[in-house]
């Protein structure tokens, strides 16, 4: 049998996959409980589950800082200044049902 004189193709490699955005890895973070609860009280854990993910260098940046007005102002597409200021008003029953909204509205009600 006569041989090709063809190189053989290789095969495409995998392309990387795209970062996920904030609002992903928020999500992502909250199916899984035990690394949620590590994100939520350890700093040093915190910043490995940041690194190990797949967040864009600038997002990985906003998490390692942990300033709640720049992250919220990420997730919904605010653009701060220094003139800015951010107020998060909520009713004071949840009428969607999450768990998470619940928790977050009694969070709010244990803080006045």
């Amino acid at each position: 049998m006569a041989r090709t004189t063809k190189p053989a193709k290789k095969s495409a490699g995998r392309k990387a996959a795209r970062p996920l955005s904030l609002a992903a890895f928020f999500r992502k973070l909250w199916g899984q409980r035990k690394q949620m609860e590590q994100f939520s009280t350890d700093p040093i854990r915190r910043r490995q589950i940041v690194d190990g993910s797949n967040l864009s260098p600038a997002h990985k940046r906003l998490l390692r800082r942990g300033c709640m007005k720049d992250i919220m102002a990420e997730l919904v597409g605010v653009k701060l200044s220094a003139a800015n200021s951010t107020i998060i008003e909520c009713a004071d029953e949840v009428e969607c049902g999450h768990p998470e909204c619940e928790a977050f509205i009694s969070a709010t009600r244990n803080q006045v």
